[in-house]
């Protein structure tokens, strides 16, 4: 009688146990997949943002030369009209 008590339980976990490695087997090579799309999407948009990055870092550095500049004309202006 106990034999047949702890059959159907085992034969159930045993069930559930092939049907979750089953799953496991079918959905990891798809999770692989779209981590490496994540991946592929990540790389493009890091080098598309380094992009951006260094035109607006040379934009930002063209502006700071020429407000040198015009500050260099305005302390020369300045300084010569008290010489």
């Amino acid at each position: 009688m106990q034999q047949y008590h702890l059959h159907t339980p085992a034969t159930f976990a045993a069930t559930a146990c092939g049907i979750a490695f089953a799953a496991l087997i079918v959905i990891f090579p798809i999770i692989l997949t779209d981590i490496a799309q994540m991946e592929e999407e990540l790389t493009l948009h890091r080098g598309q943002y380094q992009t951006m990055s260094d035109t607006i870092w040379q934009y930002l550095m063209e502006e700071n030369e020429q407000l040198r500049l015009t500050r260099a004309v305005r302390r020369n202006r300045s300084q010569c009209k008290f010489k």
